[in-house]
């Protein structure tokens, strides 16, 4: 098949749409998978459509096809064929926001709105806690003071170690 045969197929779509198609933000044709098809995106109202509403708008196309709705948790999509051109209706979702906590996790700090710079723990995790940075510095302080403090108590057992093993060989004990 040729891009000017899915050309075709989208002239036929947009001159006289089936009566079963929903409207339709634009449509475009592409290259996917070495086929060509016709791609068109569900008209969002305003982005006020939501997927309930993008599952009743591409039902009709489920049902005209044959072919279950596929949905990925992104992109819910309706494929049907047209002048033997594949053809897809989807509906792209929102982004789930990022939600900033009212105050930091671990003082009573106010973040949401006011300007305040913080740090989510956990990289992606939107369930992570979400702390202000002067806290974040406070903990990373503690930290190198505690590592730096193992580091000193580890080096003093190994100069320990080789005080000893020193003693022994000078002594002749090996």
């Amino acid at each position: 098949m040729s891009a000017s045969t899915a050309a075709a197929a989208l002239a036929a779509l947009t001159d006289d749409a089936p009566s079963w198609l929903p409207p339709v933000d634009h449509w475009e044709i592409a290259l996917v998978d070495g086929r060509w098809i016709v791609s068109g995106q569900l008209n969002s109202n305003g982005d006020t459509l939501g997927a309930s509403g993008a599952y009743r708008l591409l039902g009709p196309i489920a049902e005209q096809s044959g072919q279950q709705l596929a949905d990925d948790g992104q992109l819910i999509r309706a494929s049907f064929v047209h002048f033997n051109v594949q053809c897809d209706v989807w509906f792209l979702r929102s982004g789930r926001p990022w939600v900033t906590p009212d105050r930091c996790a671990t003082c009573p700090t106010e973040l949401a709105g006011t300007g305040t710079s913080y740090v989510r723990l956990g990289e992606g995790d939107r369930e992570a806690p979400v702390i202000c940075v002067p806290c974040r510095d406070r903990m990373q302080a503690e930290w190198v003071a505690n590592a730096s403090a193992a580091e000193a108590a580890a080096l003093a057992r190994v100069k320990g170690a080789a005080s000893t093993l020193r003693e022994a060989r000078e002594g002749g004990a090996l």
